[in-house]
Formats: C-alpha cells, sequence, structure tokens
C-alpha cells in the first residue's frame, strides 16, 4: 500500500511574501532565533520553501512515511545548519499531520562520534536499537517509504 500523503512543494507566491500576515510571522521566527541562539545568528535569507501537507481525500491524516535527515549532522557542531519553522494553518491533532519530527532525534544524533550521512540510516537504526517501539514508526508495515520513490543505501529519497 502506497502512502496516502500529498504535498504542494516550493518557493512561497510573491503575493504570500508580501502580505502582513506573512512578514510578521518571519518577524516573530526571527525573535524566537534570537532568543534561543543570540541576536541574528539565524536569518530567513529568501530560501524559505512553502511545504503544505494535505489532508487525504476523506479528511483523515495518515502516518508519515520516509522519515530522513536533510543534511549531514555533525555532533561536535552545537548549533544547527539551518532551522525549520512550522506553521499549522488547522487543528492538528496527535499523530496527525503528514511531518513527523521526532523527539530527542538531534540529541540522539550528537552521541555519535562521528557524521551521521544525510538520509538518517545511521541515525533511525540507532533509534531502533534504543527503543523498538521506533521500528513500527519508521517503517511503517505495508507502507512504502517516502511515498513510494526508491531508498539508496543512505535511506535518502532517489527520484
Amino acid at each position: 500500500m502506497k502512502s496516502r500523503e500529498v504535498r504542494l512543494y516550493g518557493k512561497p507566491p510573491p503575493s504570500l511574501r508580501a502580505a502582513p500576515e506573512y512578514k510578521l510571522l518571519v518577524s516573530k521566527l526571527h525573535d524566537i532565533a534570537d532568543d534561543l541562539f543570540g541576536s541574528e545568528v539565524y536569518r530567513s535569507i529568501g530560501k524559505t520553501t512553502l511545504f503544505v501537507n494535505c489532508p487525504a481525500r476523506d479528511g483523515g491524516w495518515s502516518m508519515p512515511s520516509g522519515w530522513h535527515t536533510d543534511v549531514d549532522l555533525i555532533p561536535q557542531d552545537p548549533r544547527p545548519s539551518f532551522l525549520y519553522a512550522f506553521a499549522f494553518l488547522d487543528r492538528l491533532d496527535e499523530h496527525g499531520g503528514a511531518t513527523i519530527m521526532l523527539t530527542g532525534s538531534t540529541r540522539r544524533a550528537q552521541t555519535f562520534s562521528q557524521v551521521v550521512p544525510q538520509g538518517g540510516k545511521m541515525l533511525m537504526d540507532a533509534l531502533i536499537e534504543d527503543d523498538v517501539r521506533f521500528e513500527k514508526l519508521l517503517h511503517p508495515p505495508g507502507v512504502e517509504e517516502a511515498g513510494g520513490c526508491a531508498q539508496d543505501e543512505s535511506n535518502a529519497c532517489e527520484k
């Protein structure tokens, strides 16, 4: 069975970027990043991507597939290479949505003595070894990884 995820992905349209609500959101995110990491360490520099996760046709959400890391994780580097910010446009129930963030996975990656390659297979294996419940979460039975795309040895999606 293929995952039922529908995703819209791309640069925000100019009309959205010009909207006062969007500018306020970016400003608030900058304030939060300043509080966490220091003044102007992180800034939105025009590489913003709009990533909309849509419900299935029946209005329900499905468990996401294809969990991965977007970049190499360097355990000795205390700061992330970039930040993600999510703005929810509707109520999100527990276990809902098509994007999953694993609380503590970054801290687990920092325990490695070597770089954790992009894709996340090495990190997934460690999480599963730490707690077998991750096996079902990261590899749900009957769901093709990453919406049916081929996986390479690093578990990164190749289309």
